[in-house]
């Protein structure tokens, strides 16, 4: 079912012309029950009946005849009839939806509609809440009239305005306009003439859409950008959030230009901008001057000043940035100009090859920023970029994520280039490269005291069995990370099952099971292998899993990659968890 089914199921009934929708709820039913199953409704399984006969009006329950719409039979009918309560039950509507079920609940929300006058705006306000083509909702004017034209040998449907529009047809058509919150554009079979748009505007100077929150603008290849015309009689003073995809073609640029200009202009109260569209730097400009911006993601495709860059990271509300580099894209030049005195920038992503991560960072080291939360994803890694992006990171520093696409050897790259850690730090991620790294390089991180605040830790994958042969540490050194990681809850780590030794380990069992207080926090543990125990005897498995419960005794899950071990560690485990239940039975 479309949005604009409701629009057909309002304007007449069987045998009747057709009316208006508050005409239409406002009489008798005419069936003489209408159930309503709301089960999908936030999980609310209420149901809805309401009765009516041709021969008399329908009555409220104290016996005093109404001349409204029936009244919703429930279990709290009073409380539901009252609009802004039943606007909340149909929010929990709004979600995603397999297509089998959004026909399911499009259907009920339109029985909703039809049932009485209290459901029908809050039923209206969720089925359109979200469009994907104004199409359906301009079929509401009887002015907008389709006609099939011939372009490139194919037959199109082509829509055009005809006539003027009365302030009736107005109304019915800004009731329904008034509900749309999301434009999430899909580029429709149908073709809109651009002077439909240029009479609208000239009629409705108002937006069109004057609820809109959210406008996603999907990735163009064909070059076919005139079908954006519409967008820019949809900005409002409402709009929130903006997605922009990529553009082809030799109007994309200047579109996109505009496009912002525009949302700079109207769009007062922006919060979230995404642009993976190319943009000039008459764009970048242009972007200055949207003061609301909190959260800015921005694809570079090209070499852009590093002042202009400054400048949109010193916007007065941007907290968070998010940059993407393509091909050539780059930063050039020096910072030049007024220099701003304080930035709010808090946290920022950066994907891109070394040298343009390092033309970010270079940036940022000549403006004051308090930045928390670093994310940088290398599309191509190498030891001096890696290296140079954590040398040079804020001392601000709470969260650090350094993410490479594959599992790439850096063996001059070591664990202990890593540590000089600010304390604050709670969350440290490196991802998707392997370096060298020993137990005594992690104790030597542990004891100068830079990891007692972390509450995350993710380790790269450190060796495997590969020709790099990189060095891996133990599964001993787990006992030193509970100690110097108090507040850990999230433990990933690359240990190569080779190295332990075996009377070492079951005498740090029998010392940890006597210590146990206090006792670590740890929830979550992942444990990649560098050699899997499944050749040893099963013992020497079952004591490695008591080990890692007398460290940490209060693991919920232990999840083991690698050499395909998955199933023999889950074995493993079972067993400890078996084991340490019958044994806390038999204390009691």
């Amino acid at each position: 079912m479309t949005p604009d089914s409701i629009i057909q199921a309002t304007q007449s009934t069987p045998g009747e012309e057709p009316s208006d929708p508050a005409t239409l709820l406002t009489r008798n039913v005419s069936s003489p029950s209408l159930p309503l199953s709301l089960k999908a409704f936030g999980g609310m399984a209420f149901t809805f009946k309401a009765t009516a006969s041709s021969n008399s009006e329908p009555r409220s329950p104290s016996g005093a005849t109404e001349h409204s719409a029936p009244t919703p039979v429930s279990i709290c009918s009073a409380a539901l009839s009252n609009e802004d309560i039943l606007a909340l039950i149909f929010q929990e509507v709004d979600g995603s939806f397999c297509v089998e079920d959004l026909k399911k609940r499009n259907q009920s929300l339109l029985r909703a509609a039809q049932t009485s006058k209290a459901f029908f705006r809050p039923a209206v306000s969720a089925l359109w809440r979200r469009i994907h083509s104004l199409v359906p909702l301009l079929t509401i004017l009887p002015q907008f009239k389709a006609s099939t034209e011939s372009v490139h040998k194919l037959n199109v449907a082509v829509q055009t305005l005809v006539g003027q529009i009365s302030d009736k047809d107005w109304a019915r058509f800004e009731m329904y306009a008034r509900s749309v919150r999301v434009l999430d554009l899909a580029l429709p079979s149908e073709t809109v003439g651009g002077d439909v748009y240029i009479q609208l505007a000239r009629l409705h100077p108002d937006p069109l859409l004057p609820g809109l929150q959210r406008m996603n603008i999907p990735t163009i290849a064909d070059g076919s950008t005139d079908t954006l015309a519409p967008l820019f009689h949809c900005i409002s003073s409402t709009l929130l959030s903006v997605n922009i995809g990529s553009m082809d073609g030799p109007k994309a640029e200047l579109l996109t230009t505009s496009f912002l200009s525009a949302l700079s202009r109207d769009a007062v109260g922006l919060r979230y901008l995404s642009i993976d569209a190319r943009i000039s730097p008459e764009a970048i400009d242009i972007l200055s001057k949207s003061p609301s911006v909190n959260n800015l993601q921005l694809s570079i495709y090209s070499a852009i000043p590093k002042s202009k860059f400054a400048t949109l990271l010193g916007l007065p509300a941007v907290s968070s940035v998010t940059i993407n580099f393509f091909g050539t894209g780059s930063l050039a030049g020096n910072l030049s100009g007024k220099a701003i005195s304080q930035f709010q920038l808090k946290a920022m992503r950066i994907s891109g090859n070394g040298d343009q991560i390092k033309q970010v960072f270079d940036t940022l080291l000549l403006i004051p920023c308090g930045l928390e939360d670093v994310d940088l994803f290398f599309q191509n890694a190498s030891f001096t970029g890696i290296l140079y992006a954590w040398q040079c990171a804020p001392r601000t520093l709470r969260r650090l994520k350094l993410e490479t696409p594959h599992s790439t050897p850096l063996p001059e790259l070591r664990l202990r280039d890593f540590s000089t850690y600010p304390s604050n730090i709670v969350a440290l991620e490196l991802k998707g490269f392997r370096l060298q790294a020993t137990d005594d390089d992690i104790l030597k991180i542990c004891k100068t005291g830079h990891w007692r605040n972390l509450e995350k830790l993710y380790l790269p994958c450190f060796g495997i069995e590969s020709p790099d042969s990189l060095s891996s540490p133990s599964i001993n050194i787990l006992g030193e990370i509970s100690a110097s990681c108090p507040k850990l809850c999230s433990l990933y780590i690359c240990v190569d099952l080779r190295l332990h030794d075996h009377d070492k380990l079951r005498k740090a069992l029998l010392a940890n099971i006597g210590s146990r207080t206090p006792s670590h926090k740890l929830k979550g543990l992942e444990i990649s292998s560098v050699r899997s125990p499944k050749k040893a005897a099963f013992h020497q498995g079952l004591v490695l899993a008591q080990y890692i419960d007398s460290v940490f005794p209060h693991l919920s899950s232990l999840a083991a990659y690698g050499n395909n071990d998955g199933e023999y560690w889950d074995e493993i485990w079972r067993t400890e968890t078996l084991v340490t239940t019958e044994a806390i039975s038999l204390q009691k």
